[in-house]
């Protein structure tokens, strides 16, 4: 297991890529990996973000956007993230990272039902990024803000495991 300086380290190289224009960045996933390839180092923030205050709570969402955690405490509108991670972290590099996981699991998330139509539009944006995962979930998607969007990701992934059969 790798410790928190050595991930820190793989989270620096991969901003200075960002940084440069380098796109071929150190945690860019792969079109047919199931697992973001920054996980481990979000998974370890978010862990060590929540300290040892781990709560695990079932928390539904109500028709108004407002939150019902289990056991019935009402959570205010907004105190949940839409996204299901907080996107308010202390440094730009943090930031980034869960902007970029948020991406990779765009087509996952347009499968909830609460999302604004901003926020569609947010993620419909991202499903170039994982279009293998598309043609798992698109069917689940309760609204679709961008039809062509949609296609074109379809028919990404198409070519990427037309591809992929070939080589």
């Amino acid at each position: 297991m790798h410790s928190w300086h050595h991930k820190r380290s793989m989270l620096n190289r991969y901003h200075q890529n960002l940084n440069t224009g380098n796109h071929a960045l150190v945690l860019t996933g792969l079109a047919s990996q199931y697992r973001y390839a920054g996980a481990r180092i979000l998974e370890e923030l978010i862990e060590r973000t929540a300290s040892t205050n781990i709560c695990k709570y079932w928390i539904n969402r109500s028709a108004d956007g407002g939150d019902i955690m289990e056991g019935g405490k009402n959570l205010p509108v907004g105190e949940f993230p839409s996204y299901l991670i907080s996107e308010n972290w202390p440094d730009n590099e943090l930031v980034s990272l869960v902007s970029d996981y948020i991406a990779w699991i765009a087509p996952s998330l347009l499968t909830l039902q609460h999302l604004s139509k901003e926020e569609r539009n947010r993620l419909e944006g991202y499903l170039h990024v994982q279009a293998i995962s598309v043609e798992h979930h698109w069917h689940l998607y309760p609204e679709i803000m961008d039809e062509k969007k949609l296609k074109a990701a379809r028919v990404q992934c198409r070519l990427q495991k037309t591809g992929s059969s070939t080589s």
